[in-house]
Formats: C-alpha cells, sequence, structure tokens
C-alpha cells in the first residue's frame, strides 16, 4: 500500500512539472541576406530552445523567456515564449 501511494505522489508531482514547462517558439522563417531561411528543426535544451534552418550554419539559440543568446545575425532578438 505504502509503495503505490509513493508511485502515484510521484506520477503526479513528475506530470505537474511537465505541465508548468514552456518553450519559447521558433520562428518559422528568418531573412538571410535577400533569401528566406525556413524552420527544419526546434531542439529544447536546459537553457531554452535551439532553432536550426535549412540554410548551411544558420541557427539561434534562445534562453527560456525568449531571448537571443547566440545565432546568426539574421536571428530575431527575442522570440514569443510562454
Amino acid at each position: 500500500m505504502m509503495f503505490t501511494s509513493r508511485c502515484i505522489t510521484l506520477a503526479l508531482l513528475s506530470f505537474l512539472a511537465g505541465a508548468n514547462a514552456c518553450t519559447p517558439k521558433c520562428p518559422a522563417t528568418v531573412k538571410v541576406s535577400y533569401t528566406t531561411a525556413k524552420l527544419t528543426q526546434t531542439i529544447p535544451q536546459d537553457y531554452g530552445v535551439e532553432c536550426v534552418y535549412n540554410l548551411s550554419g544558420v541557427s539561434c539559440d534562445f534562453n527560456s523567456d525568449g531571448g537571443l543568446i547566440d545565432g546568426d545575425p539574421a536571428c530575431p532578438n527575442s522570440i514569443p515564449s510562454c
């Protein structure tokens, strides 16, 4: 009985922690010179999110608040967060 109660409590806490997790939303496109790069991959990171685009070397790292950490000059300074 005690084991079952602990398992249920742990499962509930894990669910609640995951429900509050928020990953900023990568822009679908970014302008690079005269070309538009399209989002190919969104990678959640410990610090926030990495947005990878279809043009070689174009990626943007954003913190959990949506602020730009590092990336191509084409990356916006911030993106929407939850």
